[in-house]
């Protein structure tokens, strides 16, 4: 066997051993969750030996669902012989229960204990957050002497743990704005936002394969077509967000140059040389280079888009050249941009 072979057969089974950590949380996340509950905002209980305790119940049943997983992974030919009984099913999801209305109790005894009211509003939250967070587990532990049931058969897909996943990240989010609103354009800005920067990734990663000079070939595939479309996606984008920038007066966070916030700028540029971090909020340094990758983007739609209008004239293969001169300082200052950005959550870490 040849060294590769080896190093690829040491790195499958270090791997594998790395997977097995998220797997048994799986099996003990009724009791993580129940000692964060008891923990938080404060502890619960004084004396140490409480916690480890409430541990043993999960902890005995995590060898039967190990040896039936590792079957399933390792030998799935004899996984059907070895998988977990009926009865260690039924304890598992009734001690999940068990674990989940325990923790709503802890959590609400710590309510009883916070004088402060920003916090017990905030801890109520949290509160009918984790109650709603139980509902799976209870409904499925009630419902599972008739599995032909349809309530039951939803409630046994993952699709159920997502929307109620999704309906306590509203709860928090709401308790800690203040408001029934700003939660949904938080929670929708993060996949638009990661749909953005992919798409823009692929105009990008796809750019040596678009062959078009002076104007669209007539042969012209769909990878081209792709091309242009999402460019325009993209100046649509890039001109409306702008705007909503201008009329919500946010303009001056990334083009600080334009008013007396530049010292901002200067100060982070400052300490960076001192060796701090700048701030990722409020403008200064970071907001400087975001206006300034905002600018590139939109010189890069906006030559393109150019070159698309004077397409088959003299004046598109200049376009052509200003297009991807922007092109290539928008990818410098997305460089720069992911790079501090990394930097600063390396320091919020460290930290």
């Amino acid at each position: 066997m040849g060294n590769w072979m080896k190093t690829t057969l040491l790195l499958g089974l270090l791997t594998g051993l790395l997977l097995w950590i998220p797997t048994l949380c799986v099996f003990l996340m009724g009791p993580i969750v129940f000692t964060f509950f008891a923990s938080f905002p404060r502890p619960l209980f004084r004396a140490r030996w409480v916690l480890p305790a409430a541990w043993l119940p999960a902890l005995a049943l995590v060898p039967a669902y190990a040896r039936a997983t590792w079957f399933m992974v390792y030998q799935p030919q004899q996984a059907f012989g070895h998988m977990t009984s009926g009865a260690t099913e039924a304890a598992g999801l009734a001690l999940f229960g068990v674990y989940g209305l325990a923790s709503v109790a802890a959590l609400g005894v710590n309510y009883t204990r916070l004088p402060n009211l920003t916090e017990r509003r905030r801890l109520r939250i949290l509160l009918l957050g984790g109650a709603v967070a139980t509902l799976p587990s209870l409904l499925r532990f009630l419902l599972w002497p008739i599995p032909e049931s349809a309530l039951a058969r939803a409630l046994m897909t993952p699709a159920a743990d997502y929307v109620l996943a999704l309906l306590f990240i509203y709860l928090v989010l709401s308790a800690q704005f203040e408001s029934f609103v700003n939660p949904f354009v938080i929670m929708l800005s993060v996949p638009l936002s990661m749909t953005g920067a992919l798409l823009t990734l692929w105009l990008i990663a796809t750019s040596p394969w678009i062959a078009m000079l002076r104007r669209v070939p007539t042969g012209a595939g769909w990878l081209d077509y792709a091309h242009l479309a999402i460019g325009f996606m993209v100046l649509l984008l890039c001109v409306t967000y702008t705007w909503s920038c201008v009329r919500q007066e946010r303009w001056r966070l990334y083009f600080p140059w334009t008013g007396s916030a530049f010292g901002a700028v200067a100060r982070d540029v400052s300490g960076l040389v001192r060796g701090r971090m700048p701030a990722a909020e409020g403008g200064g340094l970071f907001g400087f280079i975001e206006g300034l990758l905002l600018v590139a983007l939109g010189a890069t739609a906006a030559t393109g888009a150019a070159w698309f209008v004077v397409q088959g004239s003299d004046a598109a293969l200049a376009w052509r050249g200003y297009h991807i001169v922007a092109v290539r300082g928008f990818v410098g200052l997305l460089v720069l941009h992911v790079v501090i950005v990394s930097l600063h959550l390396l320091d919020f870490v460290r930290n």
